[in-house]
Protein backbone atom coordinates (compact mmCIF):
# COMPACT_ATOMS: atom_id res chain seq x y z
CA UNK A 1 0.00 0.00 0.00
CA UNK A 2 1.50 3.58 -0.49
CA UNK A 3 2.23 5.77 2.06
CA UNK A 4 0.16 8.86 2.06
CA UNK A 5 1.08 10.60 5.14
CA UNK A 6 2.97 12.66 3.54
CA UNK A 7 0.31 14.49 2.07
CA UNK A 8 -1.18 14.96 4.99
CA UNK A 9 -0.10 17.71 7.88
CA UNK A 10 -1.49 16.04 10.65
CA UNK A 11 0.82 13.72 12.56
CA UNK A 12 -2.15 12.21 14.61
CA UNK A 13 -4.60 11.40 11.28
CA UNK A 14 -1.47 9.39 9.87
CA UNK A 15 -1.72 7.56 13.08
CA UNK A 16 -5.00 6.90 12.87
CA UNK A 17 -5.16 6.16 9.14
CA UNK A 18 -2.65 3.77 9.59
CA UNK A 19 -4.36 2.34 12.71
CA UNK A 20 -7.76 2.06 10.03
CA UNK A 21 -5.66 0.62 7.19
CA UNK A 22 -4.27 -2.65 8.25
CA UNK A 23 -4.96 -4.39 4.72
CA UNK A 24 -2.61 -5.07 1.37
CA UNK A 25 -3.71 -3.44 -1.85
CA UNK A 26 -5.18 -6.41 -3.94
CA UNK A 27 -3.45 -5.42 -7.15
CA UNK A 28 0.33 -5.13 -7.85
CA UNK A 29 -0.27 -2.85 -10.74
CA UNK A 30 -2.83 -0.17 -8.75
CA UNK A 31 -2.75 1.93 -5.26
CA UNK A 32 -4.91 1.72 -2.54
CA UNK A 33 -5.74 5.18 0.03
CA UNK A 34 -7.98 5.14 2.13
CA UNK A 35 -11.05 2.60 1.79
CA UNK A 36 -10.28 3.26 -2.30
CA UNK A 37 -8.61 0.92 -4.69
CA UNK A 38 -7.53 3.36 -7.43
CA UNK A 39 -6.70 1.34 -10.45
CA UNK A 40 -7.86 4.12 -12.95
CA UNK A 41 -6.23 4.34 -16.33
CA UNK A 42 -3.88 1.62 -16.08
CA UNK A 43 -3.78 0.04 -19.60
CA UNK A 44 -5.55 -2.85 -18.39
CA UNK A 45 -6.89 -5.05 -21.24
CA UNK A 46 -8.61 -7.43 -18.29
CA UNK A 47 -8.95 -7.59 -14.62
CA UNK A 48 -6.00 -8.12 -13.04
CA UNK A 49 -5.01 -11.08 -11.23
CA UNK A 50 -5.40 -10.44 -7.10
CA UNK A 51 -2.34 -11.12 -5.48
CA UNK A 52 -3.72 -10.46 -1.82
CA UNK A 53 -6.87 -11.50 0.10
CA UNK A 54 -5.75 -9.05 3.30
CA UNK A 55 -8.46 -7.00 1.79
CA UNK A 56 -10.61 -6.43 4.69
CA UNK A 57 -11.68 -2.27 5.06
CA UNK A 58 -11.34 -1.78 1.35
CA UNK A 59 -14.71 -0.40 -0.47
CA UNK A 60 -14.54 1.14 -3.10
CA UNK A 61 -12.92 -0.26 -6.36
CA UNK A 62 -12.19 1.73 -9.85
CA UNK A 63 -11.05 0.50 -12.76
CA UNK A 64 -12.08 3.86 -15.03
CA UNK A 65 -10.63 4.77 -18.22
CA UNK A 66 -8.96 1.17 -18.92
CA UNK A 67 -9.77 -1.54 -21.98
CA UNK A 68 -11.45 -3.95 -20.44
CA UNK A 69 -13.56 -6.63 -22.31
CA UNK A 70 -14.58 -9.45 -19.48
CA UNK A 71 -14.58 -9.71 -15.70
CA UNK A 72 -14.06 -13.78 -15.37
CA UNK A 73 -15.13 -14.21 -11.39
CA UNK A 74 -12.23 -13.85 -8.81
CA UNK A 75 -11.07 -11.25 -9.74
CA UNK A 76 -12.24 -8.81 -7.35
CA UNK A 77 -12.14 -7.98 -3.50
CA UNK A 78 -14.66 -9.43 -1.57
CA UNK A 79 -17.42 -7.45 0.39
CA UNK A 80 -16.96 -4.09 -1.49
CA UNK A 81 -19.87 -1.70 -1.71
CA UNK A 82 -19.02 0.53 -4.49
CA UNK A 83 -17.46 -0.52 -7.87
CA UNK A 84 -16.91 1.39 -11.07
CA UNK A 85 -16.05 0.07 -14.57
CA UNK A 86 -16.62 3.53 -16.61
CA UNK A 87 -14.85 3.90 -19.86
CA UNK A 88 -14.31 0.34 -20.39
CA UNK A 89 -15.85 -1.82 -23.66
CA UNK A 90 -17.26 -4.24 -20.99
CA UNK A 91 -18.48 -7.07 -23.07
CA UNK A 92 -19.06 -10.19 -20.61
CA UNK A 93 -19.46 -10.57 -16.79
CA UNK A 94 -18.67 -14.21 -15.42
CA UNK A 95 -22.18 -14.82 -13.40
CA UNK A 96 -20.06 -15.30 -10.46
CA UNK A 97 -17.88 -12.17 -11.07
CA UNK A 98 -19.49 -9.91 -8.12
CA UNK A 99 -20.12 -13.17 -5.75
CA UNK A 100 -17.78 -11.97 -2.93
CA UNK A 101 -19.61 -8.58 -2.51
CA UNK A 102 -23.13 -10.07 -3.40
CA UNK A 103 -24.34 -8.75 0.52
CA UNK A 104 -22.52 -5.71 0.38
CA UNK A 105 -22.20 -4.24 -3.11
CA UNK A 106 -24.73 -0.71 -3.24
CA UNK A 107 -23.15 1.13 -6.27
CA UNK A 108 -22.15 -0.39 -9.84
CA UNK A 109 -21.27 1.79 -13.05
CA UNK A 110 -20.45 0.92 -16.08
CA UNK A 111 -20.04 3.93 -18.85
CA UNK A 112 -19.01 2.67 -22.45
CA UNK A 113 -20.16 -0.66 -21.72
CA UNK A 114 -20.40 -3.50 -24.62
CA UNK A 115 -22.90 -5.64 -23.50
CA UNK A 116 -25.79 -5.93 -25.38
CA UNK A 117 -27.77 -8.28 -22.07
CA UNK A 118 -28.23 -7.21 -19.15
CA UNK A 119 -25.76 -9.39 -17.34
CA UNK A 120 -27.08 -11.90 -15.32
CA UNK A 121 -24.30 -11.29 -12.56
CA UNK A 122 -26.51 -8.70 -11.45
CA UNK A 123 -28.89 -10.67 -9.82
CA UNK A 124 -26.62 -12.09 -7.11
CA UNK A 125 -26.64 -8.41 -5.42
CA UNK A 126 -28.95 -8.44 -2.47
CA UNK A 127 -27.53 -4.59 -1.64
CA UNK A 128 -27.47 -3.04 -4.79
CA UNK A 129 -28.75 0.81 -4.07
CA UNK A 130 -27.09 2.37 -7.29
CA UNK A 131 -27.22 1.68 -10.63
CA UNK A 132 -25.51 3.65 -13.82
CA UNK A 133 -25.28 2.72 -17.24
CA UNK A 134 -24.04 5.68 -19.94
CA UNK A 135 -22.98 5.26 -23.36
CA UNK A 136 -24.23 1.98 -23.72
CA UNK A 137 -26.32 -0.29 -26.69
CA UNK A 138 -27.93 -2.72 -24.24
CA UNK A 139 -30.95 -4.15 -26.01
CA UNK A 140 -32.35 -7.03 -23.88
CA UNK A 141 -33.04 -5.53 -19.95
CA UNK A 142 -33.34 -9.18 -18.58
CA UNK A 143 -36.54 -9.14 -16.78
CA UNK A 144 -34.60 -11.97 -14.07
CA UNK A 145 -32.45 -9.19 -13.36
CA UNK A 146 -34.77 -6.43 -12.74
CA UNK A 147 -36.53 -8.55 -10.79
CA UNK A 148 -33.61 -9.34 -8.11
CA UNK A 149 -31.93 -5.96 -8.12
CA UNK A 150 -35.65 -3.98 -8.09
CA UNK A 151 -35.90 -5.22 -4.42
CA UNK A 152 -33.04 -2.83 -3.05
CA UNK A 153 -32.40 -0.20 -6.09
CA UNK A 154 -33.00 2.98 -5.32
CA UNK A 155 -31.50 5.03 -7.98
CA UNK A 156 -31.57 4.07 -11.87
CA UNK A 157 -29.34 5.80 -14.05
CA UNK A 158 -29.46 5.25 -18.44
CA UNK A 159 -28.54 7.44 -20.57
CA UNK A 160 -27.70 6.94 -24.51
CA UNK A 161 -27.77 2.81 -22.86
CA UNK A 162 -29.77 1.13 -25.39
CA UNK A 163 -33.37 0.80 -26.44
CA UNK A 164 -36.28 0.95 -23.81
CA UNK A 165 -38.87 1.91 -25.84
CA UNK A 166 -41.40 0.33 -23.39
CA UNK A 167 -39.83 -0.08 -19.95
CA UNK A 168 -42.24 -3.11 -18.05
CA UNK A 169 -39.40 -3.87 -15.93
CA UNK A 170 -40.19 -0.51 -14.24
CA UNK A 171 -42.65 -2.07 -12.06
CA UNK A 172 -40.31 -4.17 -10.48
CA UNK A 173 -38.52 -0.92 -9.07
CA UNK A 174 -40.56 -1.38 -5.42
CA UNK A 175 -38.43 1.06 -3.69
CA UNK A 176 -36.68 3.22 -6.84
CA UNK A 177 -36.42 6.75 -5.44
CA UNK A 178 -34.50 8.16 -8.70
CA UNK A 179 -35.34 6.98 -12.08
CA UNK A 180 -33.23 8.71 -14.96
CA UNK A 181 -33.85 7.24 -18.52
CA UNK A 182 -32.40 9.69 -20.68
CA UNK A 183 -31.86 9.21 -25.19
CA UNK A 184 -33.16 6.16 -24.83
CA UNK A 185 -35.71 6.11 -27.40
CA UNK A 186 -38.85 5.96 -25.05
CA UNK A 187 -41.71 6.34 -26.27
CA UNK A 188 -44.37 5.08 -23.38
CA UNK A 189 -44.04 3.97 -19.75
CA UNK A 190 -46.80 1.22 -18.83
CA UNK A 191 -49.93 3.16 -17.44
CA UNK A 192 -48.98 1.38 -13.88
CA UNK A 193 -45.60 0.94 -14.03
CA UNK A 194 -44.41 3.00 -11.14
CA UNK A 195 -47.78 1.74 -8.92
CA UNK A 196 -45.31 -0.06 -6.47
CA UNK A 197 -42.77 2.64 -5.74
CA UNK A 198 -44.84 5.89 -5.91
CA UNK A 199 -44.28 6.30 -2.27
CA UNK A 200 -40.89 6.40 -2.72
CA UNK A 201 -39.79 7.98 -6.15
CA UNK A 202 -39.09 11.53 -5.89
CA UNK A 203 -37.01 12.17 -9.37
CA UNK A 204 -38.02 11.14 -12.45
CA UNK A 205 -35.96 12.18 -16.15
CA UNK A 206 -36.90 10.88 -19.38
CA UNK A 207 -35.27 13.96 -20.75
CA UNK A 208 -33.98 13.07 -24.89
CA UNK A 209 -36.83 10.45 -25.35
CA UNK A 210 -39.61 10.18 -28.25
CA UNK A 211 -42.54 10.66 -26.04
CA UNK A 212 -45.60 12.13 -27.47
CA UNK A 213 -47.31 13.07 -24.36
CA UNK A 214 -46.85 12.84 -20.55
CA UNK A 215 -46.65 9.18 -19.57
CA UNK A 216 -50.04 8.34 -17.33
CA UNK A 217 -47.81 6.33 -15.17
CA UNK A 218 -46.72 9.10 -13.29
CA UNK A 219 -49.55 11.30 -13.22
CA UNK A 220 -50.13 9.77 -9.61
CA UNK A 221 -46.59 9.83 -7.55
CA UNK A 222 -47.31 11.75 -4.63
CA UNK A 223 -43.61 12.21 -3.39
CA UNK A 224 -42.34 13.41 -6.81
CA UNK A 225 -40.27 16.73 -6.97
CA UNK A 226 -38.44 17.12 -9.73
CA UNK A 227 -39.63 16.16 -13.26
CA UNK A 228 -37.75 16.45 -16.86
CA UNK A 229 -39.48 15.77 -19.77
CA UNK A 230 -37.11 18.19 -21.84
CA UNK A 231 -36.35 16.97 -25.46
CA UNK A 232 -39.18 14.74 -26.53
CA UNK A 233 -41.91 15.65 -28.78
CA UNK A 234 -44.76 16.23 -26.36
CA UNK A 235 -48.31 18.05 -26.86
CA UNK A 236 -50.60 16.54 -24.91
CA UNK A 237 -49.72 17.38 -20.72
CA UNK A 238 -53.01 15.64 -19.75
CA UNK A 239 -51.16 13.64 -17.15
CA UNK A 240 -48.63 15.95 -15.42
CA UNK A 241 -48.23 14.60 -11.60
CA UNK A 242 -50.51 16.93 -8.74
CA UNK A 243 -48.13 16.70 -6.56
CA UNK A 244 -45.65 19.37 -4.97
CA UNK A 245 -43.15 19.50 -7.61
CA UNK A 246 -40.45 22.06 -6.94
CA UNK A 247 -39.01 21.65 -10.96
CA UNK A 248 -40.60 21.15 -13.84
CA UNK A 249 -38.46 21.04 -17.16
CA UNK A 250 -40.70 20.43 -20.28
CA UNK A 251 -38.27 22.08 -22.72
CA UNK A 252 -37.69 21.37 -26.30
CA UNK A 253 -41.37 20.15 -27.03
CA UNK A 254 -44.15 20.70 -28.56
CA UNK A 255 -46.87 22.43 -25.72
CA UNK A 256 -48.96 24.82 -26.95
CA UNK A 257 -52.23 25.41 -24.34
CA UNK A 258 -50.94 27.80 -21.87
CA UNK A 259 -54.36 27.84 -19.77
CA UNK A 260 -54.09 24.26 -19.50
CA UNK A 261 -50.92 24.29 -18.34
CA UNK A 262 -51.90 26.50 -15.85
CA UNK A 263 -54.35 24.53 -14.48
CA UNK A 264 -52.26 21.66 -13.86
CA UNK A 265 -49.95 23.38 -12.05
CA UNK A 266 -52.44 24.19 -9.45
CA UNK A 267 -51.47 21.51 -6.97
CA UNK A 268 -47.93 23.09 -6.83
CA UNK A 269 -49.01 26.29 -6.09
CA UNK A 270 -46.83 26.58 -2.88
CA UNK A 271 -43.97 24.08 -3.83
CA UNK A 272 -42.50 24.86 -7.98
CA UNK A 273 -39.33 27.21 -7.84
CA UNK A 274 -38.28 26.41 -11.43
CA UNK A 275 -40.41 25.67 -14.61
CA UNK A 276 -38.55 25.23 -18.00
CA UNK A 277 -40.59 25.82 -21.34
CA UNK A 278 -37.73 26.82 -23.73
CA UNK A 279 -38.33 25.77 -27.23
CA UNK A 280 -42.58 25.21 -27.60
CA UNK A 281 -44.73 26.27 -29.21
CA UNK A 282 -46.68 29.09 -26.43
CA UNK A 283 -48.44 31.80 -27.71
CA UNK A 284 -49.39 33.53 -24.82
CA UNK A 285 -47.41 33.74 -20.92
CA UNK A 286 -49.88 31.21 -19.30
CA UNK A 287 -51.21 32.62 -16.11
CA UNK A 288 -48.44 31.32 -13.34
CA UNK A 289 -49.30 34.73 -9.99
CA UNK A 290 -50.78 31.49 -8.30
CA UNK A 291 -47.24 29.64 -7.91
CA UNK A 292 -46.27 31.71 -4.69
CA UNK A 293 -42.64 30.11 -4.66
CA UNK A 294 -41.71 30.40 -7.92
CA UNK A 295 -38.07 31.72 -8.52
CA UNK A 296 -36.79 31.42 -12.70
CA UNK A 297 -39.65 30.64 -15.59
CA UNK A 298 -37.76 29.78 -18.87
CA UNK A 299 -39.74 30.84 -21.50
CA UNK A 300 -37.51 31.05 -24.49
CA UNK A 301 -37.93 30.13 -28.11
CA UNK A 302 -41.50 30.49 -28.29
CA UNK A 303 -43.91 32.44 -30.53
CA UNK A 304 -45.43 34.39 -27.57
CA UNK A 305 -47.34 37.53 -28.76
CA UNK A 306 -48.82 39.31 -26.53
CA UNK A 307 -48.17 41.51 -24.02
CA UNK A 308 -50.80 42.07 -22.35
CA UNK A 309 -51.74 38.25 -21.36
CA UNK A 310 -50.14 36.49 -18.74
CA UNK A 311 -48.95 36.93 -14.95
CA UNK A 312 -46.13 35.89 -12.63
CA UNK A 313 -45.82 35.76 -8.89
CA UNK A 314 -43.83 39.15 -7.32
CA UNK A 315 -41.06 37.13 -6.39
CA UNK A 316 -39.34 36.25 -9.72
CA UNK A 317 -35.92 36.42 -9.61
CA UNK A 318 -35.60 35.49 -12.91
CA UNK A 319 -37.69 35.43 -16.64
CA UNK A 320 -36.16 34.79 -19.95
CA UNK A 321 -38.20 35.52 -22.68
CA UNK A 322 -35.75 35.69 -25.79
CA UNK A 323 -36.87 34.69 -28.79
CA UNK A 324 -40.37 35.66 -29.22
CA UNK A 325 -42.50 37.91 -30.98
CA UNK A 326 -43.52 40.42 -28.04
CA UNK A 327 -43.70 44.37 -29.44
CA UNK A 328 -43.64 45.24 -25.96
CA UNK A 329 -42.01 44.69 -22.74
CA UNK A 330 -45.09 42.82 -20.97
CA UNK A 331 -47.16 44.08 -18.23
CA UNK A 332 -46.42 40.90 -16.28
CA UNK A 333 -42.91 42.16 -15.67
CA UNK A 334 -43.42 45.56 -14.45
CA UNK A 335 -44.86 44.49 -10.61
CA UNK A 336 -41.46 42.07 -10.48
CA UNK A 337 -39.54 43.53 -7.09
CA UNK A 338 -37.03 40.78 -7.59
CA UNK A 339 -36.18 40.37 -10.63
CA UNK A 340 -32.74 41.62 -11.64
CA UNK A 341 -32.43 40.49 -15.22
CA UNK A 342 -34.72 41.74 -18.80
CA UNK A 343 -33.74 38.84 -21.07
CA UNK A 344 -35.83 39.78 -24.32
CA UNK A 345 -32.83 39.57 -26.96
CA UNK A 346 -34.57 38.87 -30.59
CA UNK A 347 -38.35 39.82 -30.09
CA UNK A 348 -40.36 42.29 -31.84
CA UNK A 349 -39.94 45.35 -29.56
CA UNK A 350 -40.36 48.63 -31.11
CA UNK A 351 -40.81 51.19 -28.19
CA UNK A 352 -40.03 51.13 -25.05
CA UNK A 353 -40.96 53.22 -21.80
CA UNK A 354 -40.03 53.97 -18.27
CA UNK A 355 -43.08 52.30 -16.82
CA UNK A 356 -42.11 48.93 -18.95
CA UNK A 357 -39.37 48.07 -16.72
CA UNK A 358 -39.28 46.01 -13.41
CA UNK A 359 -38.36 48.13 -10.48
CA UNK A 360 -35.30 46.68 -9.66
CA UNK A 361 -34.02 45.67 -12.84
CA UNK A 362 -29.55 45.82 -12.90
CA UNK A 363 -29.10 44.06 -16.46
CA UNK A 364 -31.44 44.64 -19.31
CA UNK A 365 -31.01 42.18 -22.74
CA UNK A 366 -33.06 44.34 -25.47
CA UNK A 367 -30.73 43.30 -28.21
CA UNK A 368 -31.92 42.18 -31.99
CA UNK A 369 -35.51 43.69 -31.63
CA UNK A 370 -36.98 46.70 -33.77
CA UNK A 371 -36.03 49.87 -31.33
CA UNK A 372 -35.32 53.23 -33.34
CA UNK A 373 -35.42 55.73 -30.73
CA UNK A 374 -34.46 56.34 -26.96
CA UNK A 375 -36.24 59.42 -25.39
CA UNK A 376 -36.23 61.37 -21.97
CA UNK A 377 -39.10 59.13 -20.89
CA UNK A 378 -37.69 55.31 -21.97
CA UNK A 379 -35.97 54.86 -18.91
CA UNK A 380 -37.30 55.62 -15.07
CA UNK A 381 -35.96 58.56 -13.00
CA UNK A 382 -33.03 57.02 -10.90
CA UNK A 383 -32.81 53.96 -12.61
CA UNK A 384 -31.34 50.92 -10.77
CA UNK A 385 -30.07 49.48 -14.43
CA UNK A 386 -26.43 49.08 -14.55
CA UNK A 387 -25.83 46.86 -18.04
CA UNK A 388 -28.04 47.73 -20.85
CA UNK A 389 -27.55 45.87 -23.89
CA UNK A 390 -29.02 47.44 -26.59
CA UNK A 391 -26.91 46.05 -29.55
CA UNK A 392 -28.67 45.14 -33.34
CA UNK A 393 -31.37 47.55 -33.21
CA UNK A 394 -32.43 49.90 -35.72
CA UNK A 395 -31.65 52.81 -33.18
CA UNK A 396 -31.02 56.20 -35.24
CA UNK A 397 -32.13 58.71 -32.18
CA UNK A 398 -30.86 59.31 -28.61
CA UNK A 399 -32.47 62.53 -26.94
CA UNK A 400 -29.91 64.31 -24.85
CA UNK A 401 -31.50 62.92 -21.89
CA UNK A 402 -32.14 59.55 -22.28
CA UNK A 403 -29.60 58.75 -20.31
CA UNK A 404 -30.73 61.76 -17.37
CA UNK A 405 -29.96 60.52 -14.05
CA UNK A 406 -28.54 57.06 -13.85
CA UNK A 407 -26.54 56.95 -10.93
CA UNK A 408 -25.14 53.28 -11.43
CA UNK A 409 -25.13 52.65 -15.19
CA UNK A 410 -21.97 50.98 -15.76
CA UNK A 411 -22.15 49.38 -19.38
CA UNK A 412 -23.85 51.09 -22.87
CA UNK A 413 -24.16 48.56 -25.98
CA UNK A 414 -25.08 50.25 -28.75
CA UNK A 415 -23.27 47.97 -31.14
CA UNK A 416 -24.48 47.11 -34.88
CA UNK A 417 -27.34 50.04 -34.39
CA UNK A 418 -28.09 52.92 -37.04
CA UNK A 419 -26.48 55.77 -35.08
CA UNK A 420 -24.33 58.15 -36.52
CA UNK A 421 -23.10 60.88 -33.82
CA UNK A 422 -22.44 59.53 -30.47
CA UNK A 423 -25.45 59.81 -27.84
CA UNK A 424 -25.19 63.18 -26.22
CA UNK A 425 -26.84 61.77 -23.46
CA UNK A 426 -23.93 59.97 -22.26
CA UNK A 427 -22.57 63.53 -20.86
CA UNK A 428 -24.97 62.29 -17.59
CA UNK A 429 -23.29 59.17 -17.16
CA UNK A 430 -20.48 59.83 -14.55
CA UNK A 431 -20.23 55.68 -13.72
CA UNK A 432 -19.30 54.40 -17.33
CA UNK A 433 -17.03 52.03 -18.13
CA UNK A 434 -17.97 49.95 -20.76
CA UNK A 435 -19.47 51.47 -24.10
CA UNK A 436 -19.90 49.37 -27.34
CA UNK A 437 -20.39 51.19 -30.59
CA UNK A 438 -19.21 48.28 -32.51
CA UNK A 439 -19.77 47.95 -36.27
CA UNK A 440 -21.91 51.32 -36.23
CA UNK A 441 -21.18 51.89 -39.79
CA UNK A 442 -22.26 55.26 -40.24
CA UNK A 443 -20.99 56.56 -36.78
CA UNK A 444 -18.78 59.68 -37.41
CA UNK A 445 -17.15 62.19 -34.60
CA UNK A 446 -17.15 65.62 -34.55
CA UNK A 447 -16.37 68.43 -32.02
CA UNK A 448 -20.36 68.75 -31.26
CA UNK A 449 -19.24 65.47 -28.97
CA UNK A 450 -16.72 66.78 -27.34
CA UNK A 451 -18.35 66.76 -23.79
CA UNK A 452 -18.16 63.45 -23.79
CA UNK A 453 -14.37 63.77 -22.99
CA UNK A 454 -14.38 63.69 -19.37
CA UNK A 455 -16.42 60.59 -19.54
CA UNK A 456 -15.19 58.38 -22.53
CA UNK A 457 -11.07 59.26 -21.82
CA UNK A 458 -11.22 58.15 -18.40
CA UNK A 459 -12.77 54.20 -19.70
CA UNK A 460 -9.44 51.89 -20.70
CA UNK A 461 -8.62 51.57 -23.89
CA UNK A 462 -10.00 48.02 -24.25
CA UNK A 463 -13.26 49.22 -23.15
CA UNK A 464 -14.57 51.53 -25.65
CA UNK A 465 -15.23 49.54 -28.49
CA UNK A 466 -16.03 51.11 -32.12
CA UNK A 467 -14.96 53.16 -34.76
CA UNK A 468 -16.16 56.93 -36.50
CA UNK A 469 -14.56 56.81 -39.82
CA UNK A 470 -11.17 55.59 -39.85
CA UNK A 471 -10.58 56.46 -35.81
CA UNK A 472 -11.32 54.63 -33.41
CA UNK A 473 -13.67 56.00 -30.66
CA UNK A 474 -11.09 56.00 -27.92
CA UNK A 475 -8.32 57.55 -30.45
CA UNK A 476 -10.50 60.62 -31.38
CA UNK A 477 -11.58 61.36 -27.31
CA UNK A 478 -7.88 60.67 -26.17
CA UNK A 479 -5.82 62.66 -29.47
CA UNK A 480 -8.39 64.88 -31.17
CA UNK A 481 -11.03 66.01 -29.05
CA UNK A 482 -8.72 68.27 -27.04
CA UNK A 483 -8.19 70.54 -30.52
CA UNK A 484 -11.82 71.33 -30.82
Amino acid sequence: MRNVCWTIPSIFYCLLFLQVSGFDCPYKECFCEGRTVFCVNRGFNATPEIVSSNTAGLTWLMFDTNNIKDIPAGHLPANLTEISFDYNPVESIDDNAFIGSADTLELLSFWGAKFSKLPDALTHLKALKYLSIYDSNVIDWNVNVMKEIGLTLESLFLRNAGVVLSPSWIQYLSGIQELNLESCLVTSLPDNSLDTADGNITIISLFNNSLTEVPKAISNLPALKKLNLGNNKISSITWLPRSQLTSLILDHNNISDGQFLSNVLRSSSDSLRTLTLQVNQLTAIPELDFLSNLKKVDLSYNRIADPNLGSFPVDMFEVNLEHNLLPFIPKALSNLTRLIELEMISNMVRQITAEDFPPGVIWVFLGHNLITELEDTTFPVNSTIQYLHLNNNPINHISNKAFHNFPKLTLVNLAETKITRLPLALASVSTLIVFDATNCTELVCTCEEKSLAPVLTPVLSGDVHGNCGDTSIYEFFANYSSAC
